[in-house]
Parts: C-alpha cells; sequence; structure tokens
C-alpha cells in the first residue's frame, strides 16, 4: 500500500508529517484527511479567533490535494 503524508497548516503555523500513513489509494487518503478535519479543529479553535487549516495530502514528493477548514467567529 502506498505511503501518505498529512501535513497539517493551521493560522499560518506548519506541521510535517514525517512518519505517514499507508492507504489502498489517493482516494482513502483523501476521506481520511476529511475526517481528521473536525478532531483537529477541536484541539485548534478559539471561540475569540478565526481558524484556518489545511491538511496537505502529498505522496512524499508531490501535493495530492489539500482539504481546507475555516472558522469564521462573528460578532
Amino acid at each position: 500500500m502506498p505511503l501518505f503524508f498529512f501535513h497539517q497548516h493551521v493560522n499560518g503555523r506548519s506541521e510535517r508529517d514525517r512518519r505517514g500513513r499507508r492507504f489502498p489509494s489517493v482516494d482513502d487518503a483523501r476521506v481520511y484527511a476529511v475526517q481528521r478535519i473536525s478532531a483537529i479543529l477541536r484541539k485548534t479553535v478559539s471561540s475569540t479567533t478565526d481558524t484556518y487549516l489545511a491538511t496537505e495530502v502529498s505522496d512524499g514528493e508531490h501535493t495530492l490535494c489539500v482539504v481546507r477548514a475555516k472558522v469564521i467567529i462573528q460578532r
């Protein structure tokens, strides 16, 4: 099975995935990235500031897709 990396970008800060995870296809890796968005937002979202999140799915050499989410606080 191919190895995919899930690099996180939150509010301008980046964290590279050095271990990766194995999935049968890029579609399965993309589904995993989408499913992880809510868990990542739970850890990072603030009730007072906007939160911008992107998960970059990579094969180690190329970006295959980017899953983005944002939480906008309006008062």
